[in-house]
């Protein structure tokens, strides 16, 4: 006797949710979307998934349900050591700059704070835990202009509405036009450039993990008005090189900065590191200061050896736009910073690890990684210069892309290839393979 139709979904839906539950408890949320897909290539899902991401997606269910899908939890990585500044330093001499201060929120979220020393405003960066990210505001006493959504899903944009309603009317949330996230009042398209004290912002269109997803590319722009500070500021210091490389923070800042990172008091009393060994030794840690680039905010796109699951990838097309996206600000500035969205990079790079063995920039990597997250380290920002030689969506030979494209290769295939496929390069050219570099 055939099972009744209603029968045979509910078993599946009931299959599905507890596979899902399972995988995301043990091995995260990458996982779970890629078991998800993987129900999805096999057949098991195909009338479900893009229902339930469509339902997802929507105001009426998954805003509702997004406290039950994305929880505020305590902060996941101590994120001092993502806190970097950029100068624009033609003359030898580092005036004020731009500060970025990782927040770590929800599960494995990344929200972010970026800072204009001169004219002591901010812009914030997915703010998904509103409440935690404004008391980061708060602590540095910094004034909020800008909100900069990457995309629609509510661990990044579920937070904009309880933010705009704590901010005055003037502030901006920014978000794609093709994406349209919650409570954005500014939509932009690719290329908009975007402007608060000597922080210039500009907007990169980069489908696939969404259709309208946004990287924002930030740097150092000074106005040059002649109103420049030099002095009380986050490590102004007109009279340090900006080549050597690091600032000092000052006690005062970073007593002011103590409210934004929930400190294992236990883990860094009995740590060996003597960076993390007591809070007096950490009133003493530099920020690292890096002139003359540019940081890049990924969302979803990529993320430190990895990219993002794509949900909405229509075609082989967007990710070669993407691809080409990426390759063209990594020869621009080799040495640009990478904020990702999410803590997932010691999985993602023991998964490349085990793939490719022998590639010694993995395993450079991969140890860096599993020492700072032993110590709930925060592994960002990353370079474009370790995402080109390491990242699978980067390392991708570009033919590959171009042959799916002209052949009109399913989605899903495309999302297949970027993670196994064979067809790999270094930025020099050398092929990469499971057996060798």
């Amino acid at each position: 006797m055939p099972v009744p139709i209603g029968v045979n979904w509910a078993v599946r839906l009931t299959a599905v949710i507890a596979i899902v539950s399972v995988v995301k408890d043990r091995f995260g949320t990458p996982a779970c979307f890629a078991a998800m897909v993987g129900m999805f290539v096999s057949g098991f899902l195909p009338p479900v998934f893009p229902l339930l991401y469509r339902a997802y997606t929507t105001r009426t269910v998954g805003f509702r349900i997004r406290h039950v899908l994305h929880p505020r939890l305590p902060s996941h990585s101590t994120t001092i050591f993502g806190a970097r500044r950029l100068v624009e330093s033609g003359d030898g001499v580092a005036s004020p700059g731009v500060f970025i201060v990782p927040v770590a929120v929800l599960a494995d979220n990344y929200s972010y704070v970026i800072g204009c020393e001169r004219t002591h405003t901010c812009a914030v960066v997915d703010p998904a835990d509103p409440k935690r990210v404004l008391e980061a505001v708060q602590s540095l006493g910094y004034e909020i202009k800008l909100v900069l959504t990457t995309h629609k899903h509510w661990d990044h944009a579920g937070g904009n509405d309880e933010l705009r309603a704590m901010l005055p009317d003037g502030v901006k949330f920014v978000g794609s036009e093709e994406d349209r996230p919650a409570a954005c009042n500014m939509l932009v398209n690719d290329g908009a450039v975007l402007r608060f004290g000597d922080v210039e912002v500009q907007a990169l269109l980069s489908p696939g993990h969404t259709t309208g997803h946004l990287m924002y590319k930030v740097r150092h722009a000074p106005s040059h008005d002649g109103n420049a500070a030099s002095s009380g500021f986050l490590n102004a210091d007109p009279t340090r090189e900006a080549n050597t490389g690091f600032a000092p923070l000052t006690h005062s800042l970073l007593a002011a900065m103590e409210p934004l990172y929930a400190f294992r008091t236990e883990a860094f009393a009995n740590a060996k590191d003597p960076r993390v060994a007591g809070l007096s030794d950490r009133l003493n840690e530099p920020i690292k200061t890096v002139s003359n680039t540019f940081a890049l905010f990924t969302g979803d796109c990529i993320f430190c050896g990895g990219c993002g699951a794509m949900f909405e990838c229509r075609a082989a097309t967007d990710v070669l736009l993407t691809y080409d996206l990426l390759h063209r600000l990594h020869a621009a500035c080799p040495r640009a910073l990478c904020f990702v969205g999410h803590e997932y990079t010691q999985r993602l790079f023991g998964e490349l690890v085990q793939r490719y063995p022998k590639n010694v920039d993995l395993k450079r990597r991969y140890s860096d990684v599993c020492q700072w997250r032993k110590r709930d380290e925060c592994t960002v920002p990353s370079t474009l210069a370790d995402e080109a030689a390491t990242n699978p969506l980067m390392t991708l030979d570009r033919e590959e892309l171009v042959r799916m494209a002209t052949a009109g290769v399913a989605a899903s295939d495309v999302e297949t290839a970027v993670y196994l496929s064979t067809h790999r390069r270094t930025p020099a050219g050398k092929a990469i393979t499971p057996q060798g570099s």
